[in-house]
């Protein structure tokens, strides 16, 4: 901490959110080796940075919608396949 407040840059890499938010002042969220995002610490929302995180952008509603949607209903299985049971045994005609 003291050599934050000399004003030393202190580069901090975690997915621990509240980790971040405790102890940046600055927050640059990278996807897939991008940035993606950049914002004052007092300004950032869990959520948002998540949401960069994970590769969805600000303007994109595809994660916040598939996660408040109802999970869909599995199709009902189909039974099995019918396989031919064990042939004859010794001594037995077949069918």
């Amino acid at each position: 901490m003291e050599m934050r407040t000399s004003g030393t840059a202190i580069l901090l890499i975690s997915e621990e959110l509240d980790e971040i938010l405790a102890l940046a002042d600055r927050i640059e969220v990278l996807y897939e080796g991008r940035f993606v995002g950049s914002f004052p610490a007092g300004e950032a929302e869990i959520g948002r940075i998540g949401l960069l995180m994970t590769g969805g952008t600000e303007s994109d509603d595809t994660h916040r919608a598939r996660d408040s949607a109802p999970a869909a209903t599995p199709a009902p299985a189909s039974p099995p396949a019918a396989t031919p049971g064990p042939g004859p045994g010794p001594g037995e005609s077949a069918p």
